[in-house]
């Protein structure tokens, strides 16, 4: 089967497992099931989902100097169940981080596995991964809520949504784009947002990186249904989706004594149209934030200013970051730094069966899906891109659930527990005030 192109977001993962390694670019996530799970169905499920959706049967290869994807039937995702009856938590623990870390064979194996952990009278552990190029947030929800419906709808694909648009659809449209004038006009835009160099990193490394290796690390926390209820009715007064007063406490969480230089955060933004909902790929692109308003200006001014920097950009967004990393050079992956973003924000509006917040590792996670009852299970969840820190959030029900993420090859626990705190509690305090 000919390739296809890629995206710049298939081809800037695929680059970056060169550099960073596999830990950077898996996503995937751990529940627990104490009801009773048929391993051999849920299994069956993964295949079906496989013959639906291109992404979990993709390959990357070089073909005339260029990478290219193929999405061969014969390549399947794996499913492993293991005996883990009168195994510890953490021993579980311990091996569902060691198979959210293995690597995926780009060049010729399935970019996607489920693994099963049977224990007897504790039930089951499922961990579901993909890599990163053929996947975001989105996708992962989407292939747990499709995944489990099989399961609950005796393996009947009419059960699940009709699928409109391919992955190589929305490859040719970003191609299409950047051939016409809507680039060039993009690439002039973000040349006047970003400063002319580099600020500093805003959290002082701990320790110098040991070669080029990540090690990507998260912190869950959740905000209580009082703080969720204050930050709605404040975003309700300034007239601002939540995500922005979210935003602008992130972005005082990592500067506050850094009015003096401005601020560079990573933004994820969904290229996903409509045509796309049920499309398993990624559709995510990092857009640059810039937050230099003075410290003392309050919090409104910040949001103010956030606002209109992303009503302006909005018609940019499309614009890979992987080409302005490279129209910027300065603010390349260089002296161990993340290419562009020395931290970065990502904000999940909630979803219909609460599938997102078990992406996050929070604890207490619990969601009723094709008859079962999955729980969150403490293992590292989804990441995403490297960054030094980042911020990830969604709603659940009562409350709202995130993970600060971290690089622990350069931070201490300590470090990041600090940021992770500073940002509860500003945003708590706040809610309080404000209330």
């Amino acid at each position: 089967m000919a390739g296809r192109a890629v995206s710049y977001a298939e081809r800037g993962v695929w680059f970056l497992q060169q550099a960073a390694g596999a830990q950077a670019c898996n996503l995937g996530t751990a529940v627990r099931i104490s009801s009773g799970l048929r391993p051999e169905r849920l299994f069956a499920a993964l295949d079906l989902l496989a013959d639906r959706h291109e992404a979990m049967r993709t390959t990357y290869g070089v073909e005339g100097g260029s990478l290219v994807a193929s999405a061969r039937a014969e390549t399947r995702p794996q499913g492993r169940l293991v005996d883990a009856v009168g195994w510890s938590t953490e021993e579980v623990l311990a091996a569902v981080r060691a198979a959210h870390t293995e690597p995926f064979d780009l060049a010729g194996g399935a970019p996607a596995r489920l693994t099963v952990w049977e224990r007897g009278a504790d039930g089951h552990v499922v961990f579901f991964a993909m890599h990163h190029a053929v996947t975001d947030w989105t996708s992962m929800v989407l292939c747990a809520s499709e995944l489990f419906a099989l399961y609950s709808n005796g393996l009947d694909p009419a059960a699940l949504r009709p699928l409109t648009a391919g992955y190589g659809e929305f490859v040719e449209a970003q191609q299409a784009m950047l051939s016409g004038p809507a680039a060039d006009s993009a690439a002039a835009y973000w040349d006047s947002v970003l400063p002319a160099r580099r600020p500093a990193r805003p959290v002082p490394p701990d320790r110098e990186r040991p070669g080029r290796a990540t090690d990507q690390s998260i912190l869950p926390f959740s905000l209580d249904a009082a703080v969720k209820r204050e930050l709605n009715a404040l975003a309700w007064r300034l007239r601002v989706p939540v995500y922005l007063i979210l935003l602008g406490m992130w972005a005082a969480t990592l500067r506050p004594g850094h009015a003096a230089e401005p601020l560079v955060l990573g933004l994820s933004r969904t290229l996903r149209r409509p045509a796309f909902a049920t499309t398993v790929g990624c559709f995510t692109n990092t857009i640059p934030v810039v937050v230099d308003a003075p410290a003392d200006r309050g919090l409104p001014a910040v949001v103010n200013d956030l606002r209109r920097q992303l009503q302006e950009s909005f018609q940019h967004q499309s614009y890979p970051n992987e080409l302005l990393a490279r129209r910027r050079p300065e603010f390349g992956a260089v002296d161990g730094r993340p290419p562009m973003f020395d931290a970065t924000f990502n904000y999940v509006p909630s979803d219909a069966e609460n599938l997102g917040p078990l992406f996050t590792g929070a604890a207490s996670v619990r969601a009723q899906v094709g008859g079962l009852l999955l729980e969150s299970f403490p293992a590292l969840p989804t990441v995403g891109m490297w960054s030094d820190f980042s911020l990830h959030l969604t709603e659940a029900p009562q409350r709202l659930v995130g993970m600060v993420g971290y690089d622990a090859a350069i931070y201490s626990e300590a470090t990041a527990g600090a940021v992770s705190r500073r940002f509860a509690g500003l945003t708590s305090r706040l809610a309080a005030v404000d209330a």
